[in-house]
């Protein structure tokens, strides 16, 4: 399933300087390309407050193990949502 390569992880690549910055640019403008396709997924992020009483918190972390969110934010995105899908504007 997965790839029998060893990780080069914190092995030195002996690139000459040329080539270590044609590689560091490439990595550059893949990332860019990539944050650029994720803002155009997700649209653009903002920052809320949200305060819940406790015991929607707790239901909402008995649920996390039901639904496999990773994280507390991750479920209350998931029902939100769910519930925009059902209920559109």
């Amino acid at each position: 399933m997965g790839s029998k390569k060893k990780s080069r992880k914190g092995i030195p690549l002996n690139l000459s300087k040329d080539d270590a910055y044609a590689r560091a640019k490439k990595a550059a403008i893949t990332r860019k390309k990539n944050k650029a396709k994720r803002e155009g997924i997700t649209g653009k992020s903002k920052k809320i407050v949200l305060n819940l009483d406790e015991a929607l918190l707790n239901d909402f972390e008995k649920s996390m193990t039901v639904t496999h969110d990773l994280t507390l934010t991750a479920g209350i995105r998931r029902a939100m949502q769910d519930y925009i899908d059902k209920h559109p504007g």
